[in-house]
């Protein structure tokens, strides 16, 4: 198996164990999710660039001992 396969492998490995937590809520990938998570697994984007749509819509938390608020 040469290194790109074993990276390929590693990243599948990865997104199966996201998506099977992710479905002990009942929840299942959108399709924006899963054309992201294929597009990972199959190397095209980091797993930075993975990140960053879903942090860029995410609301901001600002955290103190008492709880979290969203700004």
């Amino acid at each position: 198996m040469s290194t790109m396969d074993l990276h390929c492998y590693d990243r599948e490995k990865q997104v199966r164990f996201a998506v099977g937590m992710a479905t002990i809520d009942d929840g299942k990938p959108t399709d924006f999710s899963q054309r992201l998570l294929d597009e990972y697994t199959e190397g095209r984007i980091s797993a930075s660039d993975l990140h960053k749509p879903f942090l860029k819509n995410m609301p901001r938390v600002v955290g103190d001992s008492y709880g979290s608020i969203s700004i």
